[in-house]
């Protein structure tokens, strides 16, 4: 069976440590990929403290060694498309 994370990084969960632990331990049970939420601006409580998901995912990639990463979804007018990673 193939599965994934998808990782909510805001709140209690903005913090890269808890990220990058998280993604490494999917990775070792087994996970094809780990997704983070790419909304900068979160509209409820915790929405505040939120970490921005191309930059925490460049962090995971040092962090990882096979895991599959990427967004869950990636809202276009929110950012420009040439900072997007290839």
């Amino acid at each position: 069976m193939r599965f994934g994370v998808i990782y909510p990084a805001y709140g209690e969960h903005a913090d890269p440590s808890l990220a990058a632990w998280m993604a490494r331990e999917a990775e070792r049970r087994g996970a094809e990929v780990f997704l983070v939420w790419d909304h900068f601006l979160l509209p409820f409580e915790g929405g505040e403290r939120t970490l921005e998901a191309y930059t925490l995912l460049s962090y995971l990639a040092g962090k990882t060694e096979r895991i599959r990463l990427g967004t869950c979804v990636t809202p276009c007018p929110s950012g420009i498309p040439c900072c997007w990673p290839r």
